[in-house]
């Protein structure tokens, strides 16, 4: 606005014959004209190129101060505690002074990945997140899965860090020499793959001796002692679930009665059915 009123001031002293010709500007004295048009010029690139630029980096800045640091932290059943996974997540932050925004846990099996907190997070994670995970196993214990799951990660610009595979605990994307870096990323997955092999043999070797244990206790006749307690009695289900057949009760009032969930209800319906036919 300044240079405006100073170029028009500047005209103003010349008031003889000022014609606009497309770009050329006629006058006593042109050239103070011309030198004006060409600082408005020079100043109008000047600012475009600067608003350009604080674009970019309000980008980058952005991006920055998205980075964010989350752990996650499973065991197979309700029983097992997860204090000791979180208590070493914590303290790794704590100690490198990184500020976790978040910290997820599942009680389910790590056989596959059908986990709610694990689905939820893994939608949630940006490029440039960090995932902390104390020990490979808790993320999961089939291997193709979990590197499957690993790849996506990386693919995805997450970076995810396992307490127990000290080699994931650096960035090796700042190493100077190339070559460098490529040799500790493929030790690192080599390391990542091996802790991935182990999980899931321990995980087949658990289920092995699980079978055998079964097995042998059905041979002795002791199954029936240690085998899953019905969760009401069978006699009463019958009763009840009769009165569905009967159309007194539709199916999930008689779930809400006897106070059991749908894939319970379901399993009893199956076995008396069976046992109409019989």
């Amino acid at each position: 606005m300044l240079l405006t009123q100073l170029l028009t001031s500047e005209i103003c002293k010349y008031p003889k014959c000022i014609q606009f010709d497309t770009i050329k500007i006629y006058t006593e004295n042109g050239f103070k004209i011309y030198a004006y048009l060409f600082l408005i010029i020079l100043i109008c690139f000047l600012y475009f190129l600067r608003l350009l630029m604080y674009n970019r980096d309000i980008k980058n800045q952005k991006e920055f101060l998205r980075m964010a640091v989350y752990g996650y932290h499973r065991t197979s059943t309700t029983e097992q505690h997860l204090d000791r996974g979180i208590s070493a997540i914590r303290a790794y932050c704590e100690s490198n002074h990184l500020e976790l925004a978040d910290l997820y846990t599942d009680q389910q099996t790590g056989k596959n990945f059908d986990r709610p907190e694990y689905r939820f997070m893994r939608n949630r994670l940006l490029k440039g997140d960090t995932l902390i995970i104390s020990e490979l196993d808790r993320l999961g214990r089939n291997k193709e899965d979990t590197l499957k799951e690993l790849r996506f990660f990386q693919d995805k610009g997450v970076i995810v860090r396992i307490l127990e595979i000290p080699t994931t605990l650096t960035d090796y994307s700042g190493l100077q020499n190339d070559m460098a870096s490529m040799i500790m990323q493929t030790i690192n997955n080599m390391l990542i793959e091996m802790y991935a092999v182990f999980a899931q043999a321990e995980m087949q070797k658990r289920e092995k001796r699980q079978r055998e244990g079964i097995q042998a206790m059905k041979e002795r006749g002791d199954w029936e002692k240690y085998g899953r307690p019905r969760v009401i009695d069978f006699d009463a289900f019958c009763a009840q679930y009769q009165r569905v057949l009967s159309g007194e009760l539709r199916p999930f009032e008689c779930m809400r009665q006897l106070g059991m969930t749908k894939p319970t209800f379901y399993r009893y319906k199956k076995q008396y059915e069976q046992l109409a036919k019989e």
